[in-house]
């Protein structure tokens, strides 16, 4: 029996992923520059520019100040400029004095101070600066388009200081992430986390292969459906690692090529010692090693899947069951060093040998969880009438298994550094536990307690609603999970989850959705001619 993609279905979808951009766009347009300005009394009552900049500049804050004060008096304007770190800039101190060197790196590059503006004494000045005296005020994070539109003429048009000293600063200060780190790094995350469901799917159909496991055969077009999206979700991550590539983002600052030239003032022996693993041509060529192989193995186990079906047969079989055993070799080291190049070094200095294992872990999890969230809609529908309560209880006890073995991996890597001590090592958490610390501790309580609390028994890996709530839970945590291993070395402490993240995540969700929808309705539910497809049919546990 086939799936019917139903229009009904389709709209619905639609409204989701609609109402995910609508959510994002919102967000997106109420993003902050890393810079930001906001209009400030100083301390003699005159008006200010608070300037805030929080990122790894290309410069340094004395260059900063030099390239202010060089373009302030090109416009006939004085600056004077009153560091705020005493006041302000107490946490920045404290990271850089209990960090390692990243850490420090990351403080030294964060500063906030008040400019001052005054006009030169020309009459046109003077009474400009008169006529706006009482006027509102720019707001913080102003992008530099706009400054441009409202600034970019010298002709005619009369600005105040105020006006000009910001338009000055955002033009000194634009550099890399142009205010979208946010919606980059979210793109990351999302790209990713549902890149990596598709990814634990195929090792999930390879496992099987390889084992020749018989009790997973009702899953597989499920399973197949899920890696139809690993072509469009490697699109949204090309897109990521492109706009890194190309300085439209920094989420690898291993790829500004100031830190890897020894004659530059901003030289990292660390991340220079770390090529050609941490190499723009290195890292590209093994994207195209990690695509080409995920996508071909996808491809091929569904082309011989739907084969199967019409030739029947043990041939096709033993063939799928040798390339499961190959990619599963392949999938070893390949997951591994993919979460080394795509989300490890964004913490560049920091290094785990456990990394991969914990990275994978969540993959599995994730997808293991969305295969028991479709299979209970579908039966909802009427459909997989063919799934019976042994089949979900193995697969809960999948999930529960899982839960645990990825509790297990962040254990023993929090444990290990954390027993250590040594700097290089502490200060992934130390930056975790200092900013993220509610939801880092959330997501590991919630991953731990609640499937050994609420999923230990074999009546509750066979209930529905228990799956789906505790299944719903997780799915999320694990979400929340990857944007633990992306923000904080890509936005730091400017992080948030609002308008601009549920949007996205909605966005994907919705995309993935339509995708694994539309690949098993091109097929049967059920597999054809499968040697073990009679066993599967009458498996009780």
């Amino acid at each position: 029996m086939n799936f019917q993609f139903t229009s009904k279905i389709k709209r619905n979808l639609f409204i989701l992923i609609g109402a995910g951009l609508v959510m994002f766009i919102v967000g997106f347009l109420g993003e902050k520059n890393h810079m930001y300005t906001e209009v400030h009394a100083s301390e003699d009552g005159h008006e200010g520019l608070l300037v805030e900049y929080y990122n790894e500049l290309p410069f340094t804050k004395e260059e900063f100040i030099a390239n202010v004060k060089a373009a302030a008096t090109e416009e006939g304007i004085t600056v004077d400029f009153d560091d705020m770190a005493e006041e302000h800039g107490e946490k920045a101190a404290h990271e850089g004095e209990n960090h390692d060197d990243e850490d420090a790196h990351h403080a030294n590059h964060e500063f906030k101070m008040l400019l001052t503006p005054h006009a030169l004494e020309t009459a046109d000045n003077h009474a400009h600066v008169e006529g706006h005296e009482n006027d509102g005020h720019a707001e913080e994070g102003h992008e530099d388009e706009a400054h441009g539109d409202s600034h970019g003429a010298h002709g005619g048009a009369h600005h105040t200081p105020m006006e000009t000293l910001e338009h000055i600063v955002h033009q000194e200060g634009a550099f890399k992430d142009a205010g979208h780190a946010r919606t980059w790094s979210n793109l990351l995350v999302n790209g990713f986390f549902f890149f990596g469901i598709g990814l634990g799917a195929l090792f999930f159909i390879a496992l099987q292969y390889a084992t020749e496991s018989g009790w997973g055969v009702v899953y597989k077009r499920l399973l197949e459906g899920m890696t139809g999206w690993l072509p469009i979700g490697a699109i949204f991550l090309i897109i990521v690692f492109i706009g890194a590539s190309m300085g439209w983002n920094h989420i690898y600052h291993w790829m500004d090529p100031d830190v890897m030239d020894p004659e530059n003032a901003h030289f990292d022996p660390i991340i220079y010692n770390k090529q050609p693993f941490l190499s723009q041509w290195f890292f590209w060529l093994m994207n195209a090693v990690y695509f080409g192989v995920f996508l071909l193995f996808a491809r091929g186990f569904r082309k011989r899947s739907l084969q199967e079906d019409l030739e029947g047969g043990t041939a096709i079989h033993y063939k799928n069951f040798a390339k499961g055993a190959f990619y599963l070799v392949l999938f070893g080291y390949l997951s591994s060093a993919m979460s080394w190049h795509w989300v490890m070094s964004i913490d560049t200095h920091w290094f785990s040998t456990l990394y991969g294992w914990y990275v994978f872990s969540g993959i599995w999890l994730s997808a293991t969880i969305f295969i028991l969230l479709l299979t209970f809609w579908l039966k909802g529908l009427g459909y997989l009438s063919f799934v019976n309560e042994s089949h979900i209880h193995d697969m809960g006890k999948w999930m529960f298994a899982i839960s645990f073995l990825w509790t297990y991996l962040f254990f023993s890597q929090f444990m290990l550094i954390w027993y250590a001590n040594i700097p290089e090592e502490v200060t992934y958490y130390l930056d975790r536990f200092g900013d993220y610390k509610w939801i880092l501790w959330t997501t590991v309580a919630v991953n731990f307690v609640v499937p050994i609390i609420l999923l230990m028994s074999r009546e509750a890996k066979r209930s529905k609603w228990t799956i789906l709530i505790i299944g719903s839970i997780l799915f999320i945590f694990h979400w929340v999970d990857v944007f633990i291993l992306v923000m904080p070395g890509s936005v730091f402490d400017h992080w948030t989850i609002g308008w601009l993240e549920v949007g996205m995540f909605l966005t994907f969700l919705g995309l993935f959705i339509f995708t694994v929808l539309r690949t098993i309705s091109k097929a049967p539910l059920l597999v054809k001619n499968h040697p073990y497809l009679d066993e599967n049919l009458h498996h009780h546990t």
